[in-house]
């Protein structure tokens, strides 16, 4: 299975904008833990189907892009329940620097050319091209 840079992306949104600090009914303040039902069934990710999410959850996880564990149902990427508590610092540094959209669709771009990538390279590359689109806003270049 291929790693579905949109997907990605959406997913790391998702999990930066809902695993917040609630108050529970008795006042005490919790992370919300986000699942993959939820997940799956949220209108930031509904163009993607539920095997691509799961794919993401468990390479993002294997990355330490995010936090969380799941419960496997037999192995591999068969699990009952997914348990996703917070980004990572690594993450956080990969969501901020796609998060612009001028710098996510160049980011796009340059892994398209290059075919297969891994989250490292992807990382990278968006590093570097927020770099360049920083300076830019700058009027640095």
């Amino acid at each position: 299975m291929k790693l579905d840079k949109d997907c990605v992306r959406a997913v790391l949104l998702y999990i930066e904008e809902h695993c917040i600090f609630e108050a529970d009914k008795f006042g005490e303040k919790k992370i919300h833990i986000v699942g993959l039902h939820e997940l799956s069934e949220s209108n930031e990710l509904s163009k993607f189907d539920e095997d691509n999410i799961r794919y993401t959850i468990v390479k993002l996880i294997e990355g330490d892009y995010i936090k969380g564990g799941f419960i496997p149902k037999n192995s591999g990427l068969n699990f009952k329940i997914v348990q996703i508590t917070q980004l990572t610092l690594r993450g956080h540094d990969l969501i901020d620097n796609i998060r612009p959209e001028p710098v996510w669709n160049k980011t796009k771009g340059i892994l398209h050319k290059v075919g297969d990538f891994s989250l490292g390279i992807m990382s990278q590359v968006a590093g570097e091209t927020m770099a360049v689109y920083t300076k830019s806003m700058m009027g640095l270049e």
